[in-house]
């Protein structure tokens, strides 16, 4: 995963991807298998990156926002952490744009 994530961090413009800079890191392939690993990333990015930009992820939290959310969770974008971004925005009352430091 470490060199998945330098991989990743070294490409230009990885500063600017926001939300998409963990759906960038997340995937791990191993034996052959590709792994999603958007929690890790997400709290890479959290600790790493933008705590103020970066809310962490994991199963627990998706599942708190699409019960508080009701109707208005959206599950549409194939960007796993993208949309979590949106529906935390939703959320907190706005829209979440995370971005770099």
């Amino acid at each position: 995963m470490a060199k998945n994530v330098q991989k990743v961090l070294s490409q230009p413009g990885a500063s600017d991807w926001g939300a998409e800079l963990v759906d960038h890191i997340a995937p791990l392939t191993l034996n052959g298998k590709t792994l999603q690993c958007t929690s890790f990333a997400a709290k890479f990015c959290h600790f790493f990156v933008n705590e103020n930009g970066f809310p962490i992820y994991d199963e627990m939290a998706k599942q708190a926002i699409k019960l508080h959310l009701g109707d208005q969770y959206s599950s549409g974008n194939t960007k796993l952490y993208v949309t979590f971004c949106d529906n935390f925005g939703r959320l907190r009352g706005g829209y979440w744009l995370p971005g770099p430091t």
